[in-house]
């Protein structure tokens, strides 16, 4: 099993498919980020339209065998590597009260 480095700012909780919580990755004190910029594309009823525009990515170690990066999803989107992953919060993952308690899941953009 890989090593994971939680690199976001807050607990990541992993549950079964009874939605019964079974792991949670602390984080790790150090957080990556990802720059962004916004381009104005067009407008749409008098509003500007912007595209973001992902830049550098920080607080990511060199890939290191055996480690997985648990970022963001943004992060992971700007990262494009396979040892880079983001919580699936999608439509599996558990919710209370609306709010994501745990997730099922991780997703990768490499």
């Amino acid at each position: 099993m890989a090593e994971v480095l939680n690199l976001t700012p807050h607990a990541i909780s992993v549950a079964d498919q009874d939605g019964n919580v079974t792991m949670t990755f602390q984080p790790s004190g150090n957080v990556a980020r990802v720059t962004t910029s916004q381009e104005v594309v067009r407008e749409l009823v008098g509003r500007p339209v912007v595209r973001t525009v992902f830049g550098e990515v920080t607080g990511v170690p060199a890939p290191t065998e055996g480690v997985v990066y648990l970022v963001s999803t943004l992060v992971a989107q700007a990262a494009r590597r396979p040892d880079v992953v983001s919580p699936d919060t999608g439509p599996t993952a558990v919710r209370k009260d609306g709010q994501v308690v745990a997730v099922r899941g991780f997703q990768v953009f490499a």
